[in-house]
C-alpha cells in the first residue's frame, strides 16, 4: 500500500552607498497616538459579503489620521468573519458565517473596536444609481449597485456584481475589482446598464451625448524655466455638461517658432516647450474656436549641477515594477527645476535595466535581468550624480518531506536570484523558509505576479489544502489573512489562469479539479461549481495547464495502476458567461497519451502541448506532443511521441522556454536533464543532456531567460537536499554554474521563479 501511495504521487508543476553629512537640531517632540476609533460602527453584513473598516488615530496635538494600513486588525470570531492584514486588504472584513464578532484595530498598547454582525438573508432586488444619467462621449460615469435584502437591509454590491452595457457601441463598463461599474461613453445614444448577482438583476439607462467644448485650461500656469530646458504643458477641456477631458494631444499648440520658446505639435511632443532665450511668451492651446493660454518665462540662469533621485533603488523585472527617476537641475541663480524630460538618461548596463528617453516616460527604468547598474542623467555637458539600481528576481521551491519528520520540514524555500549577470546563483532570503501545509508538492503564481499558491498533498488527510501567500517588494512571502483553503484529496498539481483571476488544483486521489476565483488581496474562494471531474475512464489527476489566453485547460491523468494514460480537455468559462472561469469537459473529453503521464505544459504561443510519460515501459519513457486545434482540442503530432530512452529514464516534468525554442525534461531515475529543440511545427528533437542531482523532478527558468534551476528530490535520508543551477546558452544548452547547487529543504519537489 505504501509503495502504491508513493507511486501515485506523480504530478508536478514546473516553472511554467549613498552617504551624507547631517546636522541634528532639537525640536518639539512629535505628537503621540492617544486613541483609535473604528468605523463603521455596529455593522451588519450578509454571509459572503465584504466591507472596508477604517481605523482613525487621534493624536496628542489634536490631529487625526487614517491609520488603516498600519494597525493590526483582528476578529474575535474568525469563523464568523475574517479581516485582512496584508497590503491591499488591510481592514477588509469578509463575512463567513452567521453570528457576531468584535473587529479590533491595534497599535502597540492602544486599540479600538466595533461589533460586526453577520446574517443570512435573501437578496430581493438590486438598485443601480444614479438613475438615467447623461454623460458626454469619452467621459465616464461611476454606477453603484445597492442590494436590498429580505430583512429590508441594504448593502453596496458595486464590487461584486457583474456589470454589463447592453449596447457596447454606446458605452462600455468595467467589471475589474476596484473599478467595477465605471462606464465610459463611446458614441451618442442610449444603452441599458445592468448589474447582476445571484440571479437578481438591476438596471438603469445611460445616455451619451456629443457635448460641446466650453473652455481649455493650460497647466502648469505661469511656469518659469531656464534657457535650454523643457516644460511639458497639458490642456484640459471643460464641456457644456461640466465634464472635463485631457486634450493635450488634440489641441494645436503655439508658438511653434519663436525666439523665446517653441512648443511641439507632433506625436510624442505635443505640449512640450523648449526654452531658447530669456523672456516671456504666451503659450496657447487651440481646438476649434476655443483657446486656452498661460505664460512661460525663460530665465538666463545656467545649469550648475544635476541631482538624480532616488539615489538607490531595488526593483523587480518587468514593466509592472518600473522605477521612476527624477532629475533636478540646480541653477546659477540658486533656483531648482525638474528637468526629468530635458536630460538624457543612461543605464550603464543596458542588459540589466533600460531607462526611457521617450516623451511621456522619461526617466522610467525597467528591470530586464538580475543585476546592478548605475543610472545617470546629462544635460548641456553636466552629468548627474550616480544612482544605483538593483534588479532582482526570486525563486520558490516546495519541500515535500513525505515522511513528515519533523512536520516543520514541510515548508517552502525562498531565494533571491543572483544579481551578478555572470552568476545567477540562488541565495536564501533573510528568512530562508516559510511554513506551508503538509507535504507541499507544487506551486504557482497568479497572473499578476503578486501572489503564490502552494498545493499541499497531505498524506495524513483525505482533504488537502492550498497555502496562500503575498509576494513582498523584496520577494519574501507573507501568508494571506486566510493562510490556507481546502482542496480535494491529494492536491498534486496547481495552475493559475494566465489571463483571468482563477486558479485550479488537480487532485490525484479524488481524481477531480478544484476551482477557485482569486479575489481581493489574492484570497482564493471556491467557484459556484467547486470541482469538476476528469471524464470517464480516467484516474489520478496529476497536473494541469492552461493556454496563455486562459480559454482552454488540460489535465494529465496518471491512471495508476492500469497505466493507460490520458489528457482531459476543457473549455474555460469566459467573462460574462453563466460560469466564468469554470471548466467544462469538451465533447471529446479525453485524448490518449503514454503510460503514467506525469506533467503537462502548454507553450507560450498557445499552439502546442507536451506531456511527459514517466513509466519505464514501451509506452512510457517518452514525451507526447500535440497541436492545439481552433476549438481547443488536442491533435497528436507525427510522431505522436518522442522517446526519452536511451538518454533518460523516468522523465518527471517538462518546461518550455519563453521563446518556445527549447524544452527541458528532468529524468528522475537517471539523474539528468534532457534538452530538446522545438521547430516551427512544435516537434521536439533531442539535443543533449546534462547531469543533475539525485532524483531531479522540476525545472524553472529565471525571468531573464539566462538561468535554470532543477529540484533534486533526493531520497529522504540523503543530505544535503539540493537545487542544481545552470546558465542557459543562446542555443538552449545548460551549463552548471560555478556554484553548481543551492541548498534546499527536505525533498524539494517543485520550483518556480518570479519577477
Amino acid at each position: 500500500m505504501k509503495a502504491a501511495l508513493l507511486l501515485c504521487f506523480a504530478g508536478l508543476i514546473a516553472g511554467c552607498g549613498f552617504s551624507s553629512n547631517s546636522i541634528s537640531m532639537a525640536g518639539p517632540a512629535p505628537p503621540t497616538l492617544t486613541s483609535i476609533s473604528v468605523a463603521p460602527a455596529n455593522l451588519t453584513l450578509h454571509v459572503g459579503s465584504t466591507r472596508q473598516f477604517i481605523a482613525t488615530g487621534s493624536y496628542s496635538d489634536g490631529s487625526q489620521q487614517d491609520i488603516t494600513a498600519s494597525v493590526t486588525w483582528s476578529s474575535t470570531a474568525a469563523t464568523v468573519a475574517s479581516i485582512g492584514n496584508v497590503a491591499g486588504s488591510s481592514g477588509i472584513a469578509t463575512a463567513v458565517a452567521v453570528g457576531s464578532t468584535t473587529i479590533t484595530a491595534a497599535s502597540d498598547t492602544l486599540s479600538g473596536s466595533t461589533t460586526l454582525n453577520v446574517t443570512s438573508v435573501t437578496l430581493v432586488s438590486i438598485g443601480v444609481t444614479p438613475a438615467a444619467p447623461t454623460i458626454a462621449k469619452g467621459t465616464t460615469q461611476q454606477f453603484t449597485a445597492t442590494g436590498v435584502y429580505s430583512d429590508s437591509t441594504t448593502q453596496n454590491l458595486t464590487a461584486v456584481v457583474s456589470w454589463h452595457a447592453v449596447n457596447p457601441a454606446v458605452a462600455s463598463i468595467t467589471t475589474a475589482l476596484g473599478s467595477g461599474g465605471l462606464a465610459t461613453g463611446v458614441a451618442p445614444g442610449t444603452t441599458q446598464i445592468t448589474a447582476s448577482f445571484g440571479g437578481v438583476i438591476g438596471s438603469t439607462n445611460l445616455t451619451v451625448t456629443a457635448a460641446v467644448l466650453v473652455s481649455i485650461a493650460v497647466t502648469p500656469a505661469n511656469a518659469g524655466i531656464a534657457k535650454g530646458t523643457t516644460q511639458q504643458f497639458a490642456a484640459t477641456g471643460t464641456y457644456t455638461d461640466s465634464s472635463t477631458q485631457n486634450l493635450t494631444t488634440m489641441v494645436t499648440w503655439a508658438p511653434t517658432a519663436g525666439a523665446i520658446a517653441t512648443i511641439g505639435n507632433t506625436a510624442g511632443s505635443q505640449g512640450l516647450a523648449d526654452a531658447l532665450t530669456p523672456g516671456t511668451v504666451t503659450v496657447t492651446a487651440t481646438l476649434g474656436t476655443i483657446v486656452g493660454t498661460t505664460q512661460l518665462t525663460v530665465t538666463a540662469a545656467t545649469l550648475v549641477s544635476i541631482d538624480v533621485t532616488p539615489a538607490t533603488a531595488t526593483i523587480r523585472i518587468g514593466a509592472t515594477h518600473a522605477e521612476q527617476y527624477t532629475a533636478t537641475g540646480h541653477y546659477s541663480d540658486l533656483t531648482t527645476q525638474d528637468i526629468t524630460t530635458s536630460v538624457t538618461w543612461t543605464a550603464a548596463t543596458p542588459a540589466t535595466a533600460a531607462i526611457s528617453n521617450a516623451a511621456g516616460t522619461n526617466g522610467l527604468a525597467t528591470g530586464l535581468a538580475p543585476g546592478t547598474t548605475t543610472i545617470t542623467a546629462a544635460l548641456n555637458g553636466i552629468t548627474s550624480n550616480t544612482a544605483m539600481l538593483t534588479v532582482i528576481a526570486f525563486a520558490y521551491a516546495v519541500n515535500f518531506n513525505n515522511s513528515n519528520v519533523p512536520p516543520s520540514a514541510s515548508n517552502l524555500s525562498q531565494y533571491i536570484i543572483g544579481t551578478n549577470a555572470t552568476n545567477g546563483a540562488l541565495s536564501p532570503m533573510n528568512t530562508p523558509t516559510v511554513a506551508t501545509g503538509a507535504n507541499p508538492y507544487s506551486l504557482t503564481t497568479d497572473s499578476t505576479g503578486q501572489f503564490v499558491y502552494v498545493a499541499n498533498y497531505d498524506f495524513a488527510s483525505a482533504t488537502g489544502s492550498v497555502s496562500q501567500f503575498a509576494i513582498g517588494a523584496d520577494g519574501s512571502l507573507t501568508p494571506l489573512s486566510t493562510p490556507t483553503i481546502a482542496a480535494g484529496n491529494g492536491p498534486n498539481g496547481i495552475a493559475a489562469n494566465p489571463a483571468a483571476p482563477y486558479a485550479y488544483v488537480a487532485n490525484y486521489n479524488s481524481n477531480n479539479v478544484s476551482q477557485y476565483s482569486i479575489g481581493a488581496g489574492g484570497l482564493l474562494s471556491a467557484l459556484a461549481t467547486p470541482t469538476v471531474g476528469t471524464g470517464p475512464g480516467t484516474a489520478g489527476a496529476a497536473s494541469i495547464a492552461l493556454t496563455p489566453a486562459g480559454t482552454y485547460a488540460y489535465v494529465a491523468n496518471f491512471t495508476y495502476p492500469s497505466n493507460v494514460g490520458s489528457v482531459s480537455q476543457y473549455t474555460v468559462g469566459a467573462a460574462g458567461s453563466a460560469a466564468p472561469g469554470s471548466l467544462t469537459l469538451m465533447t471529446n473529453p479525453t485524448v490518449p497519451t503514454g503510460s503514467l503521464p506525469n506533467d503537462i505544459v502548454v507553450d507560450r504561443s498557445g499552439r502546442f502541448v507536451y506531456v511527459v510519460n514517466s513509466n519505464n515501459n514501451a509506452s512510457g519513457n517518452s514525451i507526447s506532443q500535440y497541436t492545439i486545434q481552433p476549438d481547443g482540442s488536442l491533435n497528436p503530432m507525427s510522431p505522436a511521441t518522442v522517446p526519452t530512452m536511451p538518454n533518460g529514464n523516468n522523465p518527471w516534468s517538462i518546461t518550455i522556454d519563453a521563446a518556445g525554442h527549447n524544452a527541458y525534461a528532468p529524468c528522475r531515475a537517471t539523474g539528468n536533464v534532457l534538452h530538446y529543440t522545438i521547430d516551427a511545427t512544435g516537434a521536439l528533437t533531442f539535443a543533449n543532456s546534462v547531469a543533475a542531482g539525485t532524483g531531479p523532478t522540476s525545472l524553472a527558468i529565471d525571468p531573464s531567460g539566462g538561468f535554470a534551476y532543477v529540484t533534486n528530490r533526493n531520497p529522504l535520508t540523503a543530505t544535503p537536499h539540493t537545487i542544481s543551477q545552470y546558465s542557459i546558452a543562446a542555443n538552449g544548452d545548460l551549463t552548471p554554474l560555478t556554484s553548481p547547487t543551492a541548498t534546499a529543504g527536505v525533498q524539494p519537489a517543485a520550483i518556480i521563479t518570479s519577477r
